[in-house]
């Protein structure tokens, strides 16, 4: 479940080659611009395309391997929604044994800056999300069978980042929840994960110039997939884990 929307992106957009689309980013925010668009609406409706173009790659790549992918453009902030999916997957595939719950949603600006309803959607996108995947679940699935609730932090959360502090206050909520939820019967782990090299949130130049400023480490992909098997794999897994190097010490 996401809320990028592939389908409602055009398609030419789509199928440009990474280097083509980077190409276009002056054009595009030109054009936006010129038909009366800020620059900051500009610069959003830019990343929602290359959210949706992420999107679009990661679903290829998992469908080519063995099994089963779906993908639904779903807002986790809505209970009525994920209620019925979480039926429709379930009557359809049987019970679910993990969920990872990675959706977030952030605005970086100083607190006098930040306005009430960004500071709400960075909180919903989170607390809200992850109590109606829950409810969800735990209406749909059957009672005692245990399931394994993944929750995905962030290390700067806990270091405490700048003009990010709704959304260090709602995976620090996370980190607690886990905690107080183990050992009832489901599995509760959560991962503080360093900042992504170049992926999701930090998929913009900002970021990389921000992690060579400060000497911070980029997680890679395949770094990424190695240190998320090993801490669910674990037996029994830590309940809460965040990482850190050398730069985030210091």
């Amino acid at each position: 479940l996401g809320r990028s929307a592939p389908h409602l992106v055009d398609p030419e957009l789509l199928a440009l080659t990474d280097e083509e689309f980077a190409a276009r980013e002056a054009e595009f925010l030109s054009q936006a611009q010129a038909a009366g668009t800020r620059v900051g609406a500009a610069r959003q409706r830019h990343q929602t395309i290359l959210a949706a173009r992420e999107t679009l790659k990661t679903c290829a790549r998992l469908q080519s391997l063995p099994g089963l992918v779906e993908y639904h453009a779903v807002d986790v902030t809505s209970p009525e929604r994920v209620e019925q999916i979480i039926k429709s997957v379930v009557q359809r595939l049987g019970p679910v044994d993990l969920v990872v719950h990675g959706a977030g949603v952030q605005h970086s600006k100083r607190l006098p800056r930040r306005k009430l309803a960004e500071l709400q959607q960075t909180i919903d996108t989170k607390l809200l999300g992850l109590r109606n995947l829950y409810t969800a679940l735990r209406r749909h699935c059957p009672v005692g069978r245990p399931m394994h609730f993944h929750l995905l932090t962030s290390a700067f959360s806990v270091l405490g980042n700048d003009g990010q502090h709704d959304y260090g206050a709602a995976n620090e909520a996370m980190n607690r929840l886990a905690a107080a939820m183990a050992g009832g019967g489901d599995t509760w782990t959560a991962l503080g994960w360093l900042g992504w090299d170049r992926i999701g949130m930090t998929r913009g130049s900002e970021y990389a110039l921000l992690q060579e400023e400060r000497g911070l480490h980029g997680i890679t992909a395949e770094e990424g997939k190695e240190l998320f098997i090993s801490t669910i794999s674990g037996a029994p897994p830590p309940t809460v884990t965040v990482l850190l190097g050398p730069g985030e010490r210091r």
